[in-house]
């Protein structure tokens, strides 16, 4: 009689274990997540929770959607064909007059360092920009850098001419003489040091100038934020990872990506945790904060017409996904 009731409390316990594991392993949805995203290792994060299944063990469904060209993702996220899009700050509020429906519920990373101005091998200091062609995307974040770098060095906006640059061609423009400088971020700084360039000024000069960040569609936000909760717990965990596994996250993310292992690296950027994200995501007076740097690039895009209406920043940025995490924690 002892014998079978011991095999039955077996029994018993094996199936509620079971049937507890099922339930913790649940999906939250099987409809996917779409995040655009071009090469920048601040969003390489998104790379390493895919390959690694953080976010199928957080029980969601994430589809990053990975293309070389910026300004194509842009416009395809524009177009209403994504859930979000991994971007600059600054790009976030160029677009924003046409596309509205958007907020901004992650910091991934503050470029210091990433971003630079690379110039050909005359050109030794800034001051030798004098009289030159410097090539930019012209009124996006890579302008204000542009423009903040020769403020830094007293250099009048008449004494150089800034040119329309596509990124991605940095290294041929630079190589052919039709720029004498250009503005970039990785991989393409690199591109262009190994064409025999040289970096002259980058983003460590003017600091949380150029953040990065997690833009999705605010129907998004609204109606699947149990998800978007696990998807940045996934987040944080890749990004812890990618802290701790230097080495074996460039060759995972440079396999997956079909990138050189020197153009993937964290070194130049801040990757934010949950606390500095809070603390980022905080209204302040300095470019520490999100607000205050958004409000330089909205004033800069108005006074440049590139923007005819002033976007409501406290609806743009929001903390709540973030605090909410904050509250598990503390739980």
């Amino acid at each position: 009689m002892l014998t079978k009731f011991a095999r039955w409390l077996s029994l018993f316990c094996i199936s509620l274990f079971l049937a507890i594991a099922c339930q913790q392993n649940t999906p939250l949805s099987q409809e996917p997540i779409t995040i655009a995203y071009s090469p920048w290792s601040g969003y390489y994060p998104l790379t390493i929770a895919t390959e690694k299944g953080f976010f199928t063990e957080q029980g969601i469904v994430v589809e990053p959607k990975f293309d070389k060209d910026y300004i194509g993702q842009i416009n395809v996220f524009r177009n209403g064909k994504y859930d979000g899009i991994l971007i600059a700050l600054g790009s976030v509020l160029n677009i924003l007059e046409k596309t509205p429906d958007v907020q901004v519920i992650l910091v991934v990373n503050v470029s210091k360092g990433g971003d630079a101005i690379v110039a050909r091998p005359e050109i030794k200091t800034v001051q030798d920009l004098k009289g030159k062609v410097i090539g930019t995307r012209l009124g996006d974040f890579g302008e204000l850098l542009v423009r903040e770098m020769l403020k830094q060095n007293n250099i009048a906006l008449e004494d150089v001419k800034i040119v329309n640059l596509k990124t991605e061609e940095l290294a041929a423009k630079l190589s052919d003489g039709t720029i004498d400088a250009g503005q970039a971020w990785e991989p393409y700084t690199t591109q262009g040091v190994n064409a025999g360039h040289h970096i002259i000024f980058d983003s460590s000069q003017t600091p949380g100038l150029i953040p990065d960040v997690l833009v999705m569609r605010q129907s998004v936000v609204e109606k699947r934020l149990e998800e978007l909760k696990a998807l940045l717990k996934a987040w944080f965990r890749a990004q812890n990872y990618w802290l701790e596994n230097p080495e074996e996250s460039q060759k995972l993310v440079a396999a997956a990506l079909d990138l050189q292992l020197d153009e993937v690296s964290f070194e130049g950027i801040e990757l934010p945790d949950l606390k500095r994200n809070l603390e980022i995501m905080t209204p302040g007076e300095t470019t520490d904060s999100l607000h205050f740097t958004a409000k330089l690039y909205t004033d800069f895009f108005a006074a440049n017409g590139v923007i005819n209406t002033q976007p409501d920043l406290e609806k743009l940025i929001n903390p709540e996904i973030l605090e909410a995490l904050q509250r598990d924690s503390e739980s």
